[in-house]
């Protein structure tokens, strides 16, 4: 809904009946012989081993491998939404109503990437889910849960507002998610509420480094987005520098409390 019929970000991961139920062994092996390949790989290893016993075990297990691999061009841009976009799903049997509200975001190596994490911070991750989860779960009572979730990659992916609610109370939640929205497009952030989130997100970069797995992450993000070797040791000044109005205008690039796309799914109405 967010994204263009003709848009690769339009189409289910998952795929659809009608498409994949055509599928033979023979489509799958031609689509491994063109579209798997070396070129462009990255390799990443963390752990007790030598540069060169990885580089030995890599050329044991890939140096004879040629593969192809499709000419891919880059996504194309994404327009931004100028007005409401709803569908509701009724499933049968289902108790909760589940909301999704959201717009496509920035890729990953956007320059202004990293303000509109802060910003997602302070609209659904901080403390207990942010301002969604003090304002729209706790204070009003309106949501089980109420969170924002911001994914970068290589393309615009998709930044959106997930709640889970009592089917009687849809309307009232979405309007509730809105008017954060909007308050985070119209009202500058407080300074203090600004520092706890950048302390917030600096202080978990350690703990997702804690493990091989979390570096080894850390490590081809940097390669795969071309953040830099240095990136990690950057990272606190680039979240800390980021301004009040930098949130602001985040915000306003790519939300809207009145233009965006939303699904719904819960039980059927009687």
């Amino acid at each position: 809904m967010a994204y263009p019929v003709e848009h690769p970000y339009h189409r289910s991961l998952a795929g659809y009946p009608e498409t994949i139920a055509p599928l033979t062994r023979d489509d799958l092996a031609a689509f491994y012989e063109g579209g798997y390949g070396p070129q462009g790989m990255t390799i990443v290893v963390v752990g007790a081993v030598s540069a060169a016993e990885v580089q030995a075990r890599v050329e044991e297990a890939f140096g004879d491998w040629e593969g192809r691999t499709y000419e891919r061009g880059p996504l194309p841009a994404v327009p931004r939404i100028y007005e409401v976009r709803r569908c509701v799903v009724p499933i049968p049997g289902k108790s909760q109503a589940d909301i999704v509200l959201g717009y496509p975001g920035p890729p990953r190596t956007d320059p202004h990437f990293l303000e509109a994490m802060v910003c997602n911070s302070i609209l659904g991750i901080f403390g207990l889910m942010g301002r969604l989860g003090e304002k729209v779960r706790d204070e009003q009572g309106l949501a089980y849960y109420s969170f924002s979730r911001l994914d970068g990659g290589y393309g615009p992916g998709p930044w959106r507002v997930i709640a889970g609610v009592n089917p009687a109370n849809v309307e009232r939640a979405i309007e509730s998610i809105r008017a954060e929205i909007r308050r985070l497009c119209e009202e500058p952030v407080g300074l203090d509420e600004l520092r706890d989130n950048q302390a917030f997100i600096t202080g978990s970069l350690p703990l997702r480094l804690e493990t091989n797995e979390g570096v080894a992450g850390a490590i081809l993000d940097m390669e795969r987005y071309g953040l830099g070797l240095d990136y990690l040791r950057r990272y606190g000044d680039l979240i800390n520098s980021i301004t009040v109005e930098q949130v602001q205008a985040a915000a306003r690039g790519w939300l809207d409390p009145d233009a965006y796309a939303l699904a719904i799914a819960g039980p059927p109405e009687e």
